[in-house]
C-alpha cells in the first residue's frame, strides 16, 4: 500500500510539473484494493453537476453515458438526497416518474432506455394550479 501512494504521488507530481517523463516500475503496480472507488466517486461527481445545473435552472448534459444501470441508480440516490438535504424545502420522495418511453423518442434524443427520476412533495402542484 505504501508503494501504491508513492507511485501515485510521482505521478501527480509529474502531471503538475508538466513532465511527460516515462517510469518503469521495479515491481507490478498494486491493485487497490476498491477498485470501484473510482467509479463511486465519478457517481458522486455526476451526481453533484447534475444537482448544481438543477439548482441554477440549466439543463444538464448527459453524463451518465457509459455507466452501469448501478452506477445510473446510484447518481440518482445520490442527487435526491443531496436535493433533500441542500435545497431543505422539497420535501422526502413521494412518487416516480418515467420518461421517453417510446423507442423513437429514445434516438432523438440519443439513448437506448427510458429516464426515470423521482418526485419530491415540493414538485407536486393542487388541482387547477397555474403554471408559470
Amino acid at each position: 500500500m505504501k508503494h501504491w501512494r508513492w507511485l501515485r504521488g510521482i505521478g501527480l507530481g509529474l502531471l503538475m510539473a508538466g513532465g511527460a517523463t516515462a517510469i518503469q516500475a521495479a515491481e507490478p503496480l498494486p491493485t487497490p484494493l476498491h477498485p470501484l472507488r473510482l467509479a463511486q466517486s465519478y457517481t458522486d461527481l455526476v451526481a453533484v453537476s447534475l444537482f448544481q445545473h438543477y439548482t441554477a435552472g440549466y439543463p444538464a448534459p448527459v453524463l451518465t453515458e457509459g455507466l452501469s444501470s448501478r452506477q445510473i441508480d446510484s447518481v440518482h440516490v445520490t442527487f435526491v438526497r443531496r436535493l433533500i438535504s441542500e435545497a431543505g424545502d422539497s420535501g422526502s420522495v413521494v412518487g416516480y416518474k418515467v420518461a421517453l418511453t417510446n423507442p423513437r423518442a429514445q434516438a432523438q434524443l440519443g439513448v437506448n432506455q427510458p429516464l426515470y427520476g423521482f418526485l419530491l412533495e415540493n414538485m407536486l402542484l393542487d388541482n387547477g394550479a397555474t403554471l408559470p
